[in-house]
């Protein structure tokens, strides 16, 4: 999926598309991927903390926050590296990414 985007994109920026859209338009594909992992992995990481919590003689509360601050960090790192490689891509040359192609 990522080796067909900068070809996409370069086709886009020769047809007047801005970087900015480029850049959202790219971010929100794999934003969304990233969004349907979290949610997917969520319930299995309640199931998993919850057991591993019993486990103890001394059980203590199980605490949405922590998973709430995991899933937003891992949705910053995902849009933070996301956004610099899609902003690479918009910044590239078209005649030199069609060249080769």
């Amino acid at each position: 999926m990522w080796n067909s985007e900068p070809k996409r994109s370069v086709i886009r920026k020769i047809l007047g598309a801005e970087a900015g859209s480029l850049i959202r338009l790219i971010a929100r594909e794999f934003l969304t991927l990233v969004l349907i992992a979290f949610l997917i992995a969520v319930p299995f990481a309640y199931w998993g903390l919850n057991n591993w919590l019993e486990s103890f003689a001394y059980r203590i509360d199980f605490d949405w926050s922590a998973v709430l601050v995991a899933g937003l960090l891992s949705i910053s790192i995902s849009a933070l590296t996301i956004s610099y490689h899609a902003w690479k891509v918009t910044r590239t040359d078209p005649v030199n990414s069609l060249r080769y192609e």
